[in-house]
């Protein structure tokens, strides 16, 4: 998610020329390469930006009379866009109609996984003393006085409230994901609500900032406690943050790590801090079946935790084999003593090509676990097995198509044509 909120800033870019339409100032490229960016990067956030890129286009057809070039212009860029996602829209759409795709887990409180104004430190639930107070000033401020502002800050800081109300418990979010099951996967936690608000509310208080007298003492002494508090907050980020480097599990998160090895603190602090990164991804791992294929006939987090599958059959069950990629193909290699079952650690989509000592495997009879791991019978010695995945949609031509369009608009940016 911190990528795509990373790139949200260019959305509200593109979307104030919509609001403020004249014939050069929208520009089709622009607008179609922004969403594509964040698309490539989250779909997730490319849903937000998507929802504000509409709210700026109606206010933009509302205010404009050139309603059908501002019109014209969004459509032509939709469909430079669906150009440019092709790579990430046509394999979600390969992918979840021809296989039965584990979702995410459902969160069935949502209501707890909310981002509340707070008058303590900041957190992914709590905004913390400084935001909070500095939000809720813009809004109010901006709101009491909106004929005095331009068009682009009300609607901003409009759409910024809106995204700061969603991300918090005053939504009833777990009724309505009780209501709207599939809320519960899909979106998840609702204080991802607050990375737009963010981006949206903390420009407009720049720009807000930047209409007032600063030659006012009364203006100084706002700005200089702001900043000191401010600074404060930043301070016991980075004093939390050492905190957690420092102690006896110096990893921050609050999502299910999985320890591949034993290992010391200072073990893996000497680790992440190697030349060769690898080596700290070696020693610890996050274990999600988000996407991955099943058989499950029934939803498949009431019948088994697909999280402690996905430890068991991939995570934990490495040691004996051998992996190694050249082109599109996967090489799995073992040794076995004797004939027998056994479970490889690949998954295997319906579209996947799968030959075990030079024989074809037919996907239909093959024995899949619930997330897709393959069992085997070896033959004695080695064993050998190639996966490749056959998509009919996304191959060297599209792809090479996809970035050919890509190149193009780069170049139309950069020379503005």
């Amino acid at each position: 998610m911190a990528w795509g909120t990373m790139l949200m800033p260019l959305i509200v870019m593109v979307g104030l020329d919509m609001i403020n339409y004249d014939e050069s100032g929208l520009s089709i490229v622009k607008l179609a390469v922004a969403l594509a960016l964040v698309t490539q990067v989250h779909v997730l956030s490319a849903l937000f930006s998507a929802g504000v890129v509409l709210v700026f286009f109606i206010v933009g057809m509302i205010r404009n009379k050139q309603k059908i070039q501002l019109a014209y212009k969004t459509v032509i860029a939709g469909a430079l866009y669906l150009i440019l996602t092709f790579n990430v829209w046509g394999a979600m759409l390969e992918v979840f109609t021809s296989n039965s795709i584990i979702t995410p887990f459902p969160v069935r409180d949502m209501s707890k996984e909310t981002a509340n104004l707070s008058i303590g430190k900041s957190s992914i639930y709590e905004v913390g003393l400084i935001l909070s107070v500095v939000f809720l000033v813009q809004i109010i401020y901006i709101w009491q006085n909106r004929s005095k502002f331009s068009i682009n800050n009300v609607v901003m800081t409009s759409i910024g409230a809106v995204f700061l109300l969603l991300s918090s418990n005053l939504i009833p979010w777990t009724l309505i994901g009780n209501k709207f099951v599939n809320l519960q996967n899909m979106l998840q936690f609702p204080y991802r609500f607050m990375t737009m608000a963010s981006v949206l509310l903390i420009a407009t208080i720049s720009v807000t900032l930047s209409k007032i007298d600063t030659n006012s003492k009364i203006t100084w002494t706002i700005f200089t406690v702001g900043a000191l508090l401010l600074s404060m907050q930043i301070y016991e980020g980075f004093n939390n943050s050492a905190r957690v480097w420092f102690n006896n599990w110096p990893i921050a998160t609050g999502t299910p790590v999985i320890k591949t090895s034993r290992f010391t603190a200072n073990e893996f602090r000497r680790a992440m801090k190697s030349s060769d990164l690898s080596q700290g991804l070696k020693l610890v791992t996050k274990g999600y079946p988000d996407y991955l294929p099943t058989n499950s006939k029934k939803e498949i987090f009431k019948s088994v935790d697909p999280y402690a599958e996905y430890s068991k059959e991939v995570i934990f069950n490495q040691k004996n084999f051998h992996k190694s990629v050249k082109g599109d193909k996967l090489t799995i290699s073992w040794n076995s003593k004797k004939r027998e079952n056994i479970n490889v650690p690949v998954i295997v989509y319906s579209r996947s090509s799968f030959k075990l000592n030079g024989k074809k495997m037919n996907h239909a009879v093959m024995k899949l676990s619930k997330i897709g791991v393959p069992t085997v019978k070896s033959r004695i010695g080695k064993n050998t097995i190639f996966l490749t995945y056959r998509s009919a949609l996304i191959n060297k031509m599209t792809v090479s198509f996809v970035l050919l369009v890509w190149i193009l608009c780069i170049i139309l940016i950069i020379f503005r044509l």
